[in-house]
């Protein structure tokens, strides 16, 4: 994967859920990620299960044509401190720290990156090929404003990826589900409470 040397200077933390008009997505977007207010966020709502096919070291989440035009690529950066939880095969929650989310991929590789894809890299995770790789739904992550930045999509509904540390797919891809009942039950009651307030 691609060293990039950008300060890092986000407000950062795991926040509550963003509820919008696209709460019906497991992976929504909020805030303005070009001038950092509102604080621009990437929130996932529902597990997400990914089938690893090649051993190796997991090192980012791949969002098929997350912007739907070519530009240039931008990096939104979070606070070293920023982590995001995972399972293999259903385990144990483990998290690793996040280091960015890239919004535009132009540069293909001939692999599974192609252009106008993202993707939301981390520090490696040891995987072995039929391990299942669950990214925790329930999470939200904050990034740094970057005036160079897309207008990331509200709501992400495609396929994702794994990537190893070499930007090499080592998993099929697999569509974003859509969060549970119960979640969206959940959501509606928080949103009820506080009208009553």
């Amino acid at each position: 994967m691609k060293t990039y040397r950008y300060p890092l200077h986000a407000v950062t933390g795991l926040a509550m859920l963003a509820v919008s008009a696209a709460a019906s997505a497991a992976i929504v977007t909020s805030g303005d990620f070009k001038t950092g207010s509102p604080t621009p966020t990437l929130a996932i709502s529902a597990d997400i299960e990914i089938l690893i096919t090649i051993t190796g070291s997991a090192g980012a989440m791949v969002f098929d044509e997350w912007v739907s035009s070519d530009a240039e690529t931008t990096v939104l950066m979070v606070d070293p401190q920023t982590e995001i939880s995972y399972k293999i095969n259903h385990g144990v929650t483990q998290t690793v720290p996040v280091h960015g989310l890239v919004d535009n991929y132009y540069e293909a590789t001939g692999n599974v990156l192609t252009d106008n894809d993202g993707y939301l890299f981390f520090t490696g995770i040891p995987v072995n090929a039929g391990d299942v790789l669950t990214i925790l739904g329930g999470q939200s992550i904050t990034f740094a404003a970057n005036p160079t930045s897309n207008d990331l999509p509200a709501s992400f509904t495609g396929n994702v990826g794994i990537l190893n540390l070499a930007d090499d797919a080592i998993s099929g891809w697999v569509a974003v589900p859509e969060p549970s009942a119960a979640l969206l039950g959940a959501v509606g009651v928080l949103a009820l409470l506080r009208r009553r307030r």
